[in-house]
């Protein structure tokens, strides 16, 4: 394993998004605090793979934060994290550190919450119903976007909301697709966040029956994040 220093940090990582440079070729791989850091617990943003489904307990992984850094493990082939020769870039976010002791009950799916209000982000954990539901996001304030991805239950896409643009909440995001945005309501019910809460609806990227779900959730704070839409003139 190796400890990675955050420069010019001492933030205690809750979410960690690593994606290797090269040479060689290799997934974008995410770790967070609320499903636990560890062998087993990567989800790649430009796949729709289940959780370890990248074979991070071969790639390595994530093991876990402290005061200014994330350890990273080498595993038998090691090219996710910790590959020797191969560079990375990563990303780190503070959301709040432990796990609230009390489920959110806020919304009608009761969700598992690590939020950091004063830094506009949390990590959101939840069983998908797949039928129109909302779900306590921990912020206390509207959102800017949300990104989800089921982590079981079959290959789904990751999915995005995001509050500005032409359609707004009725924009249909995914990480792992070059398609276009689509209009429907099937992700968010073309509903917007409120200060407690966000709605899904019917699509599996969002709120897959059955499945555990964890969602990213973004507020725009001065200082730490801006969300701006932009139409380019070429």
């Amino acid at each position: 394993s190796r400890d990675i220093p955050l420069s010019n940090s001492s933030i205690v990582p809750d979410l960690v998004w690593v994606k290797p440079r090269g040479p060689n070729n290799a997934n974008h791989v995410l770790f967070d605090v609320v499903r636990g850091f560890g062998s087993g617990k990567g989800l790649s943003s430009d796949t729709n793979g289940i959780e370890g489904g990248s074979s991070d307990a071969t790639y390595g992984y994530v093991s876990g934060t402290d005061a200014g850094e994330f350890t990273v493990n080498y595993a038998t082939s090691g090219n996710l994290v910790n590959l020797t020769g191969q560079t990375y870039v990563g990303w780190a976010w503070d959301a709040g550190g432990s796990v609230s002791a009390d489920n959110n009950t806020n919304g009608s799916i009761t969700s598992t919450v690590s939020a950091n209000p004063s830094a506009g982000f949390s990590i959101v954990s939840y069983v998908g119903t797949g039928s129109l539901a909302t779900v306590g996001h921990g912020l206390g304030v509207p959102l800017d976007m949300v990104i989800t991805k089921p982590r079981n239950g079959g290959s789904h896409s990751w999915g995005v909301y995001q509050r500005y643009g032409s359609s707004g909440a009725e924009t249909q995001l995914q990480l792992n697709s070059t398609t276009a945005p689509n209009e429907g309501t099937s992700f968010w019910n073309g509903t917007h966040p409120t200060s407690t809460v966000f709605t899904v609806n019917t699509a599996s990227a969002t709120n897959h029956s059955g499945a555990d779900i964890i969602a990213y959730c973004f507020a725009a704070v001065e200082g730490y994040s801006k969300f701006v839409s932009d139409t380019g003139n070429g």
